[in-house]
């Protein structure tokens, strides 16, 4: 028969290994996920801001804690599409191409993580532009010497074309800055 004493010392042991078995198991709110020591989806972006550039738009947002990566919804309605139209992003920007320009496009971001997707970002508006280009230089210039010490000057008009300045000098080297500017019709008087 085993003495009591021993018994006692068999059941101490076995409690002490209950409970440290209990006591330094991990919980769901361990830090095992990764995701900053939640069973939840990251939070969802903030301060997502967009550029527009020539058929593009470029997107960046903050950071946000224990995402792994990022999505982005856009659509040219003010309603967020069913499922992303870019998805595994890893940095906190990306530019969006082959868009329209002159369409105005809305752009949600959202946060993702081994859990799940975090809500939309609030909503964000971008419209692409074309590039401008300079209009090339006017041809057809036809100086007429005028009245009184004038010289009318007329070219062709140029496609693109808002307005004109009128550089002369007195010597073959070109004036730093236009003698003439916010000429609207391809002819004046000097």
């Amino acid at each position: 028969m085993i003495k009591k004493s021993v018994l006692l010392k068999i059941l101490f042991l076995f409690s002490f290994v209950l409970f440290f078995i209990l006591t330094c198991r991990p919980y769901p709110d361990d830090n095992l996920s990764g995701n900053g020591g939640s069973n939840n989806p990251p939070e969802a972006p903030t301060g997502v801001t967009v550029t527009a550039a020539e058929s593009q738009l470029t997107v960046s947002w903050s950071a946000v804690t224990g995402a792994a990566s990022y999505n982005i919804y856009y659509s040219a309605s003010s309603t967020i599409p069913g499922s992303p139209n870019i998805t595994g992003i890893t940095v906190p920007t990306t530019t969006i191409t082959g868009l329209t320009n002159g369409t105005l496009y809305y752009i949600w971001v959202t946060a993702s993580n081994s859990i799940g997707e975090s809500s939309p970002s609030s909503v964000k508006t971008g419209t692409p532009v074309e590039a401008l280009t300079a209009p090339e230089a006017p041809i057809g210039v036809v100086p007429i010497p005028g009245g009184r010490g004038e010289l009318n000057v007329s070219w062709l008009a140029v496609t693109g074309a808002t307005s004109y300045s009128i550089y002369y000098n007195t010597s073959s080297t070109i004036p730093g800055s236009p003698n003439i500017t916010g000429i609207t019709v391809p002819t004046t008087t000097i």
